[in-house]
């Protein structure tokens, strides 16, 4: 529910909840679900963060923000705020700036577009009047027909649905096996993705994946088709369990791996890697192949290929989350006015309210690592007084919230203690282009995804999602398409870097070569960006982070209670964002079920209660029914009962 009236306004709860991405939103959905009274904080006026799905209209908008750096000042800053003699309070950033920079936005204007077909236009007889004369008419015509074509953009950009983070659900992952035991698929709709592509020699191949799809490729040979199936077999055995925690080769690149003990060609175990992982040629095999398993496993679960499309964008998802979190009594509050403004914090007793201020994130570690060498459980002290702990949060209009535990995303948690919570950074780059036409290889379905190999001096290939009116995603006449890659050069712009793949694929807009319009899409808009992902200590336990980096295992809390999540980052699936989900409620809400199935509405109780875990009065809730998805068009997508998922785990 909102809070709306100033009476409403909650003054404690159990989780309190700043941001409304996906990881917020399952964990608020989760503790909400088990009868915890939960509270939703957002600085922006929209779901999603940097989740969210955008129209047109106001993607423009979330550019021109972005931009935006001077800001009015919060007055808010200066309210006062009662502190008690062990209590200290930290100014909450107010804008997230953090997380997208070096954003470049370019759309054809009037002037431009006068510009571009000057450039275009061939002039072959200068003195001649009657010739400059028509040339001059079709400049003008050309001019008339581009601005139909933004007016037509303008006109019906209601209807776009742009995501800030394009990703796939994969059917034998977490999200799809989370969504269908939840109940929570009821909310969104699905599409099969059957389309999956790769540049080959300037020309889009089709990705080896299934049987069929081996034996109808032209591109690899015989032999290759025969080293493919074998190694689509072996990791659907059970084998490939025992050698993910035995191999000694788990270190070795992948392509290497695939070569020696697997006789895979070079070239296809490139293929693998590339088009089939979307992964870097440098990889390492345990990250890989346990990917290829999960690869394996869902094909044919919903078509040829492992992965399923959101309709209407990826930003539904929170919101899917979200609406069960209200259901079960979750209150959100959005916008700037009742944003977090400052961070109420408690110091441990062992530490005085002056050297805590003094440096808050050297004192942060120095206290982890007491606490981890404490001694016998008599001399030890109870966590709640050895660690700091949030007591909660003052909003930008002068209320307070007090909570036992606290999850925000990092661009919430104050510049002067963050440091301390950081294991590591790393960048993407992202673009969106909004074109005229589609790719000519995948014009037969609604959605496609596309992998572009890494050019010269590059590690790592481009994900290349393209959307469609049919998944509706655009308006009738324009195409979406989504870029993802790493960033591999700090000093190099989002826009050099991505254009590096895309040449050649696409081309400015302009209406006067007709002939090569017809072949190659033509870019209206085109937005770049470079995505800044902070990783923190309090995402993944340890066994979730076997085969990455090992300095997490074993790291102390820095809080007691203040659970910091991460944003999307550059995967193709939503597994990071589960993982973390499940790992921060097994520590605010320990030995509980994470997010148990919701009774379906027509076995509420009209009237019912809740009850002390959190659930609905229900007259039938020990035979759950099987969800279906019903996309537009005739592809249906049915999601399996929760013992399908047992049987295949156990595989």
């Amino acid at each position: 529910m909102m809070a709306e009236e100033s009476d409403d306004f909650p003054k404690s709860c159990d989780v309190l909840i700043l941001g409304t991405g996906l990881v917020e939103s399952i964990v608020g959905a989760a503790c909400s679900r088990i009868g915890k009274k939960v509270v939703v904080l957002d600085r922006n006026r929209f779901y999603g963060g940097d989740w969210a799905t955008f129209s047109y209209k106001h993607l423009k908008e979330w550019v021109a923000h972005r931009l935006v750096s001077d800001l009015e000042p919060n007055l808010s800053r200066v309210l006062p705020l009662s502190l008690q003699s062990d209590e200290i309070a930290f100014d909450v950033p107010m804008t997230n700036d953090s997380s997208v920079t070096h954003i470049s936005y370019w759309s054809y204007s009037r002037e431009e577009d006068q510009n571009v077909v000057e450039v275009c236009t061939e002039v072959t007889n200068p003195d001649d009047s009657t010739s400059n004369s028509e040339e001059n008419s079709e400049k003008q015509s050309n001019i008339s027909k581009q601005l139909e074509v933004y007016e037509k953009l303008e006109k019906f950009g209601n209807r776009f649905n742009i995501s800030l983070c394009p990703k796939f659900l994969i059917a034998r992952a977490k999200l799809v096996k989370l969504l269908v035991e939840s109940a929570i698929s009821r909310y969104c709709e699905f599409l099969a993705l059957h389309d999956l592509s790769f540049l080959y020699n300037s020309k889009l191949e089709k990705v080896p994946s299934s049987r069929a799809d081996v034996f109808k490729n032209t591109l690899i040979t015989l032999q290759e088709k025969r080293q493919m199936m074998r190694l689509l077999e072996f990791c659907l055995s059970q084998k490939i369990k025992f050698i993910l925690s035995h191999l000694e080769q788990l270190e070795m690149k992948f392509t290497a791996y695939l070569q020696s003990v697997h006789a895979v060609s070079e070239r296809l175990s490139q293929i693998i890697v590339l088009h089939v992982l979307y992964e870097s040629i440098e990889s390492k095999t345990k990250q890989c192949l346990a990917k290829l398993r999960v690869f394996c496993e869902s094909l044919g679960v919903y078509s040829n290929s492992p992965y399923l499309y959101t309709m209407y964008g990826v930003g539904e998802l929170p919101q899917c989350f979200a609406r069960l979190n209200a259901i079960f009594g979750g209150t959100f509050v959005l916008g700037s006015q009742d944003a977090a403004a400052k961070l109420i914090v408690r110091t441990p007793r062992c530490v005085s309210r002056e050297s805590f201020l003094t440096d808050s994130s050297v004192n942060l570690d120095q206290m982890s690592l007491e606490q981890t060498d404490a001694g016998s459980p008599d001399e030890q002290v109870s966590s709640e007084q050895r660690l700091p702990r949030v007591k909660g949060v003052m909003t930008a209009s002068g209320r307070v919230i007090t909570c036992d535990h606290l999850v925000c995303e990092p661009s919430y948690v104050p510049v002067s203690i963050l440091p301390a919570f950081t294991r590591s950074k790393r960048s993407y780059l992202r673009a969106i282009f909004i074109t005229n036409r589609r790719l000519d290889a995948t014009k037969d379905s609604s959605v496609a995804l596309v992998s572009i190999p890494p050019p010269l001096g590059r590690k790592h290939p481009l994900r290349l999602m393209e959307e469609t009116p049919q998944s509706c995603a655009t308006s009738e006449g324009f195409n979406i398409l989504q870029a993802i890659t790493e960033d591999e050069d700090a000093n190099a712009s989002p826009k050099d870097q991505i254009d590096a793949y895309v040449k050649g694929l696409l081309k400015p807009f302009s209406i006067s070569d007709e002939e090569e319009q017809q072949l190659v899409p033509q870019v209206l808009l085109s937005l770049y960006f470079r995505y800044n992902l902070i990783e923190s200590y309090d995402q993944e336990s340890e066994e979730h982070t076997s085969g990455e980096d090992n300095s997490l295992k074993g790291r102390p809390p820095c809080f007691d209670n203040l659970h910091i999540t991460c944003g999307p980052n550059s995967d193709i699936g939503f597994d990071s964002c589960v993982k973390q989900a499940e790992f921060m409620f097994s520590k605010i809400c320990p030995d509980e079920e994470f997010l148990p199935r919701a009774p379906d509405p027509e076995d509420v109780i009209i009237g019912g209660t809740m009850e002390d875990s959190g659930t609905l009065t229900s007259s039938n809730q020990s035979e759950p029914v099987p969800d279906t998805i019903e996309p537009s068009g005739t592809e249906i997508v049915d999601l399996p009962e929760n013992k399908e998922f047992s049987e295949i785990s156990e595989r």
